[in-house]
């Protein structure tokens, strides 16, 4: 049966000659490798232009279950990133970064996919906030379910990174987030981050515990090795 539905594009690497491999987070079955024949043609039915990594993308393809790469019968582009500018660059190589080390094959995550179609994605193309990058983070923790619990959060409590709630006490073996850290990240999931004030060391402080938080709950091998970047755009 014909499956027609949303995807974002997460990866995009050529295979042999002139074809491509794509993978692409679908709306309705999760994450999918496609084969994409003669992609870097210039003839070819489907440009390689379609798969640039987050782009916005509709696919019609028969789905087969058992199949290791499906094949797309057609697509259309709905939206793709602006890269005009420096900073936009940068922050949309830390989300390519961000999505292909923690999107999982074959998992359906409604809330995820409508976070990053609806708001991540169209972010990229904006001006660039000073925290976006955490707050991207901590929202994608918070759609997979595995976020801060910041009902456990009281002044002066400190989040532990392991279990993620917020305490007084800890044992010297823990690893945690300092009082200050603590309060940027239950104000960024409470309130979000237009109030924030500019802050350069506490934005470096908060990703790198943030990058430890998902090396414990996502994946432990997790980094964004193109943070350098951001951090010189975004000051």
């Amino acid at each position: 049966m014909l499956n027609k539905t949303r995807g974002i594009v997460i990866r995009t690497i050529k295979y042999g000659e002139a074809s491509a491999i794509c993978n692409i987070l679908t709306e309705q079955h999760g994450l999918l490798g496609f084969h994409i024949p003669s992609a870097f043609k210039p003839k070819s039915k489907f440009s390689i232009s379609y798969f640039q990594t987050l782009n916005a993308v509709e696919i019609s393809f028969n789905y087969r279950k058992t199949s290791g790469l499906q094949k797309i019968s057609d697509v259309t582009c709905h939206s793709y990133p602006d890269l005009s500018k420096f900073n936009q660059q940068a922050i949309y190589h830390v989300i390519c970064e961000l999505l292909q080390q923690t999107v999982r094959e074959n998992e359906i995550n409604q809330n995820l996919f409508n976070y990053l179609y609806n708001e991540t994605l169209p972010g990229i193309n904006h001006d660039l906030h000073f925290w976006q990058l955490p707050f991207v983070m901590l929202n994608v923790l918070y759609h997979y379910g595995c976020a801060p619990n910041i009902d456990t959060y009281s002044e002066g409590h400190c989040l532990d990174l392991q279990n993620g709630i917020f305490q007084d006490e800890f044992k010297p073996t823990k690893q945690v987030s300092d009082a200050s850290t603590s309060s940027i990240i239950y104000e960024m999931m409470r309130n979000g981050i237009s109030h924030l004030n500019q802050d350069t060391m506490a934005r470096q402080k908060l990703i790198r515990d943030l990058i430890t938080y998902y090396r414990l709950h996502i994946n432990d091998s997790f980094d964004l090795k193109s943070l350098d970047i951001l951090t010189q755009v975004a000051r």
